[in-house]
């Protein structure tokens, strides 16, 4: 992690993961604006999607810090994937389902407060950043480059890599589904 000085004292700047390959660094205080963004244009901290037929939500943990995101309707591949959770429970085991990051937290979710994933609260003190520093001092110490905050644009390239998966192994399956 390196610290910016800045009119406000030492500043964070951060590692921000925007897919598995890519991170940017980022102000701690431009992530707590963009986090901020989210809740005020969000219902109960959560936000709807819609992929391929799809629908995932995207929410964020306001005490805890992090996003987590759920893939939560299946469009004309439910009967598919309900059918298949019943002989095998766990989407980890099923070959070709892509590993979302941390692996499986819930049914199709995950969250991103793993080893390695840094929190960031919408209302972190701006003018102080010692809080943000302890709370993240572990990770940022063991890290060696690693640690970074997992944005919302992380988890839709999850979750849409996600439902990229559950299609090609449902038409992979043979499985015949109406096209309605």
């Amino acid at each position: 992690m390196n610290l910016l000085i800045g009119k406000k004292g030492v500043e964070p700047v951060v590692n921000v993961q925007i897919n598995k390959n890519t991170s940017i660094q980022m102000n701690l205080s431009d992530i707590i604006k963009e986090v901020s963004t989210f809740v005020i244009n969000s219902k109960d901290n959560c936000k709807e999607y819609y992929y391929r037929e799809f629908t995932y939500v995207i929410c964020y943990h306001k005490e805890c810090g992090h996003f987590c995101g759920y893939v939560t309707k299946f469009g004309k591949y439910t009967e598919y994937i309900t059918n298949r959770l019943i002989i095998e429970y766990d989407i980890e085991g099923w070959n070709g389902a892509y590993t979302v990051h941390g692996g499986f937290t819930a049914d199709f979710g995950f969250d991103c407060a793993h080893c390695y994933d840094l929190s960031v609260r919408c209302t972190d003190d701006l003018n102080n950043y010692v809080d943000w520093l302890n709370r993240n001092q572990y990770w940022i110490d063991a890290d060696n480059g690693r640690a970074s905050f997992k944005s919302e644009k992380f988890v839709i390239d999850e979750l849409e890599k996600l439902i990229d998966s559950l299609i090609e192994i449902a038409t992979l399956d043979n499985t015949t589904i109406n096209n309605t």
